[in-house]
This record gives structure tokens, C-alpha cells and sequence, in this order.
């Protein structure tokens, strides 16, 4: 049973870069957080994830996992899940080798294919 996250970035030109462990990840936006207010984990620009200042074309979650979605309004999604994992590429969230959601930059949130709803977060969570 994991009860954390550990996040692995990775890029061809580089070694893995891992952050972590978490016990949530919180995708606001484009922006990573492990805590609400928290200081950045990483940051989605340019097509690519920034961790340490370093560009980085995929992040990958090789644990269990759930998601929900949450507005600022304190309104939640479902919990969907659980997943084996999860991986990023660009802006684009994959679970189960299916496109799950994407970061949309014009309006600042994620959209979830699954419900066909805007949320301003996603939430990562072990699954238990």
C-alpha cells in the first residue's frame, strides 16, 4: 500500500529528476504544489515541466493513484480512480494509456474528459 507520491520528471538529455515523496499533489493550474499556498514543485511553461529550473517533456507518477477535481468554491468532483499511475506529456494528463485531462491555458484550470467539466484544480492522491 503506497501512501505517498514520489513525481519523476524526465527528458532524453538528462538523468531522472525526482521530487517527493507527497502525500497529495495539487496541479493548480499549471502550476504543482504539494500543500495549498505552498511554494512551487514545479511549473507547466512552454510545453514543458520546469523542476529546479530545469525543463523536463514528461512527468511521470509510477504508483496508485486517485484524482479529483475541485473549484475554488470548494465544489469537488467524483474521485475517479484508482489508476496504476499517471503520466504528463506537454500539458496533457494520461492514466491507463487514455488521455484523462489537459491544462487549458486559456482559462487557467484543467479539463476532465471524464465528467466534460472546467476545474481550477486536480488533486493527486495515493491510492489506499
Amino acid at each position: 500500500m503506497t501512501t505517498s507520491i514520489e513525481l519523476t520528471f524526465l527528458r532524453d538529455t538528462a538523468p531522472p529528476k525526482r521530487k517527493g515523496p507527497y502525500r497529495i499533489v495539487r496541479f493548480e493550474g499549471e502550476v504543482i504544489r504539494a500543500e495549498p499556498g505552498g511554494p512551487p514543485v514545479a511549473k507547466h511553461e512552454h510545453h514543458e515541466w520546469l523542476a529546479d529550473g530545469a525543463p523536463y517533456s514528461r512527468l511521470q507518477i509510477d504508483c496508485r493513484v486517485t484524482v479529483c477535481f475541485e473549484r475554488v468554491d470548494g465544489a469537488r468532483s467524483k474521485r475517479f480512480g484508482p489508476y496504476t499511475g499517471m503520466s504528463f506529456i506537454d500539458g496533457v494528463a494520461y492514466v491507463e494509456h487514455h488521455i484523462f485531462a489537459f491544462v487549458d491555458r486559456s482559462v487557467r484550470d484543467w479539463y476532465c474528459h471524464e465528467d466534460e467539466q472546467h476545474w481550477q484544480l486536480m488533486l493527486v492522491e495515493p491510492a489506499t
